[in-house]
């Protein structure tokens, strides 16, 4: 008996460890599958409040056009009608002064309207899509912004020099875009700001000076007040600025080119300043298209002016904070 127990000693022992390893296994495996199922969906929540943001910031600015449309007609006078008939040719004089006053009024509020200037950014490049982007923009002698994220590599690093080379503005959209960092702390968002910029001047020699927040500086993700990071890159001497036409493409899911073209060209010339809000990312594949139809449309337009960003634009208006 003694013979058999040791026999069996030696086999149980390793049955035993075997049992150890897959516990530990499972322990360790597991952990590790859920943190990264969370990961994903954390950043899938993120793109989603992103979109929804911008969303409520686009149906924000119509509530605010058709308040402004209701509020003129509201203002404007009734004509009054004339129970007796003048005799036509009293009648000719007065249609002919009238149609002639409503000729001098229509240009002056012509002249008053001036041209709407309007500026094309991108978010979140480079991508897979940006040298079609820049293709088309060259192909129509367009200026436009990318407002780019941190990228590393050859291709990426290409993209970034051509932007600048081809005369487009090299604005800064965050490193990471991983809302729970940048906003943790004005700490984490003065590093990764710092990061960015540092990274786009040595690989294109442009110390860029524009900003964009992810999600836009009225977005309720940050622990951080949104104002007290717009008063550091105004300390900074960074410009920031959000939108007031978007195209669509931020919302989950594909959209046609169509149906992202229409929403953008509906608004163009509704304001003096208009900054469309575009994505520069790999999925958002049917921009590209939208892009071609946008731009066949507004470069035919005598009153319409597209301008890269600069100094000289008027950033309040595209401000949300201070809208």
């Amino acid at each position: 008996m003694s013979g058999n127990n040791e026999v069996q000693r030696p086999d149980r022992v390793r049955r035993l460890k075997k049992m150890i390893i897959a516990l530990i296994f499972v322990l360790l495996i597991v952990p590790l599958g859920c943190s990264i199922t969370m990961l994903f969906r954390i950043r899938a929540m993120d793109r989603q409040i992103a979109g929804m943001t911008e969303e409520v910031q686009q149906l924000k600015s119509r509530l605010e056009q058709a308040n402004r449309e209701t509020a003129e007609k509201v203002a404007e006078p009734e004509a009054v009608t004339s129970e007796k008939e003048p005799d036509s040719a009293a009648g000719s004089a007065s249609r002919g002064q009238s149609t002639q006053q409503e000729k001098d009024a229509g240009a002056s509020e012509e002249e008053k309207k001036g041209t709407c200037k309007v500026y094309l950014t991108f978010d979140d490049g480079p991508s897979s899509n940006t040298a079609a982007i820049l293709d088309l923009l060259k192909k129509y002698n367009v200026k436009a912004t990318f407002f780019v994220t941190g990228k590393e590599g050859e291709n990426y690093e290409a993209l970034y020099k051509r932007i600048v080379e081809e005369g487009h503005t090299l604005g800064m959209h965050s490193y990471s875009h991983r809302y729970r960092d940048i906003y943790a702390s004005r700490e984490a968002f003065a590093t990764d700001l710092e990061k960015l910029q540092d990274y786009l001047y040595v690989t294109t020699g442009v110390w860029s000076r524009f900003y964009r927040f992810p999600g836009g500086s009225s977005n309720q993700v940050s622990k951080v007040p949104m104002q007290e990071l717009a008063d550091y890159l105004s300390e900074q001497d960074i410009y920031y600025m959000d939108w007031n036409i978007v195209s669509g493409d931020a919302a989950g899911g594909t959209h046609s080119a169509k149906a992202l073209s229409d929403r953008v060209l509906r608004y163009i010339g509704a304001e003096e300043t208009e900054v469309v809000l575009m994505h520069d990312a790999a999925e958002k594949s049917t921009t590209v298209d939208a892009l071609a139809i946008i731009l066949e449309n507004i470069t035919k337009r005598d009153d319409v002016e597209i301008l890269p960003v600069s100094e000289e634009m008027d950033f309040e208006t595209v401000q949300h904070l201070k809208n």
